[in-house]
């Protein structure tokens, strides 16, 4: 049984690595799963039996179609108009005579999403909606079939245009965060090989020097040796202790490098970005949550703001430590979710709060007693 299924995947693999390009703008499986809506092109022959050269016909036009589908993820968006134009042509010759027609035409407003920009997928939609009325009406094509495709192609077209552009930041998102983890990794492992040679070597300097002289006066003066064996002791304790207050440093992530990732992610996602931090006396813990708090924050303005600019403020006034993250972005929806009851449950076990206000602007303030 497993190899079977091993087999199937290994046949699944090699037939998606022919039929679709791997870097391609519909992820994973979607491309195949979008064809489960040819059903209803093919709905129409359950009501009625077609001739023997209608069948052919529908039979070649559906294939000449998943040519023009696949073929189509294998252009540049610059060329993919072609196909789209193909596949509205073959649906508006089909659907006089055969209503399953239409449904090429909802794919090619569909498809659009794949061209250079929005703006031009947006264009490619309003064209085929108002070509496939005036030739809808010149062939006298069935009204409820006219209206019903135009209204799956405004409806689907722009859908399927939002989704994309969800995939791209997604895409982007995931990719800067892995450019940061990769940066932030390797000047941690700067930090922490510098600290090491800090600590480390003048460390061992000393302890090289005062074994040296503990050598030499154990014969001449042993209560001399005895003393420096014990500061070697010392030393070597010492020592110790600052190695493990380095490593700790490097596994830990506090709030002031949670900030610096911060800058590096939102300027990558295309935002300007300004800061300010006030020199703040936090336990572990808290420096620990508010980081991952800042993070979440960041995650959400890159995945959710329409906004351009952001700035966070971190500052500590008497005996209250104040986070405020805010940017140019209208989203008046940011109470509904997006991450926010998780913050709040995070802020809970320290007293603190958090305020909203959006606007012209969405400003999120965190204040916690320290």
């Amino acid at each position: 049984m497993r190899q079977s299924v091993s087999r199937m995947r290994s046949l699944f693999k090699k037939l998606d690595q022919r039929l679709l390009p791997k870097n391609r703008e519909m992820d994973g499986s979607l491309p195949y799963v979008t064809l489960i809506y040819l059903a209803f092109y093919c709905f129409p022959l359950f009501f009625q039996l077609p001739s023997f050269g209608e069948t052919l016909l529908i039979v070649s036009a559906l294939l000449v179609f998943l040519f023009l589908y696949f073929h189509l993820h294998w252009l540049s968006p610059r060329k993919r108009w072609r196909n789209l134009l193909f596949m509205w042509l073959l649906g508006i010759s089909l659907s006089p005579w055969y209503s399953g027609g239409i449904s090429f035409i909802i794919y090619a407003a569909a498809m659009s999403c794949l061209l250079e920009n929005a703006r031009k997928a947006a264009l490619a939609i309003l064209l085929i909606a108002s070509a496939t009325w005036l030739a809808g009406t010149l062939l006298n094509m069935n009204q409820s079939m006219l209206y019903t495709a135009l209204f799956f192609v405004l409806m689907v077209g722009p859908m399927n245009i939002y989704l994309v552009d969800l995939g791209k930041k997604r895409r982007a998102l995931d990719l800067s965060q892995q450019e940061i983890k990769t940066l932030a990794a390797s000047a941690e492992r700067e930090r922490i090989a510098r600290d090491l040679h800090d600590t480390m070597g003048h460390a061992f300097s000393m302890i090289t020097l005062k074994a040296e002289l503990a050598g030499k006066l154990i014969d001449k003066n042993l209560e001399a040796a005895k003393q420096q064996i014990k500061e070697l002791e010392a030393l070597s304790r010492d020592t110790l202790a600052q190695i493990r207050d380095a490593v700790t440093g490097y596994r830990r992530s506090g709030l002031r490098s949670e900030l610096v990732n911060t800058k590096m992610a939102l300027e990558t996602a295309g935002f300007s970005f300004d800061s300010s931090f006030q020199s703040c006396e936090l336990s572990e813990k808290l420096d620990d949550e508010l980081a991952l708090i800042l993070r979440e924050l960041t995650t959400n303005i890159i995945r959710h703001s329409n906004g351009s600019h952001c700035e966070v403020n971190i500052r500590q006034v008497n005996n209250t430590l104040t986070l405020e993250v805010t940017d140019d972005g209208n989203n008046a929806s940011i109470e509904a979710g997006n991450g926010i009851a998780g913050i709040r449950e995070r802020l809970h076990p320290f007293g603190g709060k958090l305020t909203i206000t959006t606007g012209q602007q969405t400003r999120l303030l965190i204040q916690v007693s320290v």
